[in-house]
């Protein structure tokens, strides 16, 4: 079964809360752990790969925090993902370098590769401004079905 890890789902919680922030000014580990309900050691493991991609920059000392590199719309769910996971893959035998006796003479092969494709495309559509607003909308949401 093709299943994300919890450092694809958490990191991209993080990426989309970043999204949300005013861009301005960085944004804390803490503060995000406390909105997401996220450890904040675990975010700080996640944060380490996006940082290295160059999704997110850091600034060190007091009001400190992370911000996005780019304009949220032009960051898509495949760039997040694929720093965090690696390559959009549903089977090892994707990666050449894995050795497979069957190789090219393998019919399935095509059509895991077909469906990698087709997840990556659909994944490079999906932009963090997209995801942030569908955030805040649901977030909206809810306030208005706690208030009735």
């Amino acid at each position: 079964m093709f299943k994300l890890s919890t450092k694809g789902r958490y990191g991209t919680r993080l990426m989309v809360a970043l999204a949300m922030q005013d861009h301005s000014k960085p944004v804390s580990l803490r503060e995000i752990a406390t909105l997401e309900e996220i450890s904040e050691n675990y975010l700080w493991q996640v944060a380490k790969p996006l940082r290295d991609a160059g999704l997110i920059s850091s600034v060190a000392g007091a009001g400190g925090g992370y911000n996005l590199t780019s304009d949220p719309g032009s960051i898509t769910l495949h760039d997040v993902l694929t720093a965090l996971e690696g390559d959009i893959a549903l089977v090892d035998c994707q990666d050449m370098r894995v050795f497979c006796e069957r190789g090219t003479a393998c019919i399935t092969r095509t059509v895991w590769q077909e469906l990698s494709d087709c997840i990556a495309k659909e994944l490079s559509r999906i932009t963090l401004a997209e995801l942030a607003a569908k955030q805040r909308l649901m977030r909206e949401e809810a306030a208005l079905n706690y208030v009735i």
